[in-house]
């Protein structure tokens, strides 16, 4: 699981959200730069 897996890292935990979970990753780029919004989980 998820969590197990993270080691108990909340970056972890985001990053394997983002790879396992392709809809938890939302960006956009806004006036050139790149802006990212992670949902909550």
């Amino acid at each position: 699981n998820l969590i197990k897996q993270s080691n108990n890292d909340s970056q972890k935990i985001i990053e394997l959200l983002i790879k396992y979970f392709p809809s938890f990753k939302d960006e956009t780029n806004y006036k050139g730069q790149q802006i990212y919004f992670y949902k909550r989980a």
